[in-house]
């Protein structure tokens, strides 16, 4: 009973600080992630996500920016890290023209990749995490359009960081 108590209050205390930083956590077997409390969670799957964690609307809202998590399996062979970060940068110029990356870097074991393009007839801005590990290609992309881009990069790689594969 002791033991339900606690585990019980420490549930309570961790809840209670997390809404006071104004932040919620989504962890299953698999994966965890932070996000700040006025996004919102859609883990319904759509358009093949895992997740998506979408942006507060905003008064006179032309796109709500977001962040969305793929997983992909990789074949049986071991794909590096390196291999599938050319791979991805060769789509995305062939998808948006060579000069689209606007960055592509390796830290800390991932590598993160920003670039711009048009989808559906909107410029917007996309900054990708690559993290290969079990197999699999986690792939976190957080899009925006280039007015609100430097306005919620910051949050969005909050988000980003706080990204952890179990």
């Amino acid at each position: 009973m002791m033991k339900k108590l606690s585990l019980f209050l420490t549930l309570s205390i961790i809840l209670v600080v997390q809404t006071a930083f104004g932040q919620q956590q989504f962890s299953n077997d698999e994966f965890a992630i932070e996000y700040p409390a006025n996004w919102s969670l859609d883990t319904s799957g759509i358009m093949g996500t895992q997740l998506m964690i979408i942006s507060e609307i905003e008064k006179d809202d032309q796109f709500r920016e977001n962040i969305n998590l793929i997983i992909q399996d990789l074949p049986t062979y071991d794909i590096s890290l390196d291999d599938y970060t050319s791979i991805s940068e060769k789509q995305i110029k062939d998808a948006f023209g060579e000069n689209s990356i606007m960055e592509s870097k390796r830290e800390n074991g991932k590598h993160k990749i920003v670039y711009k393009g048009t989808q559906q007839g909107i410029e917007m801005i996309f900054e990708q995490i690559y993290i290969i590990k079990n197999n699999k290609a986690y792939v976190l992309t957080f899009t925006s359009i280039p007015a609100t881009y430097e306005k919620f990069k910051a949050p969005a790689e909050k988000i980003l960081e706080s990204f952890k594969v179990k």
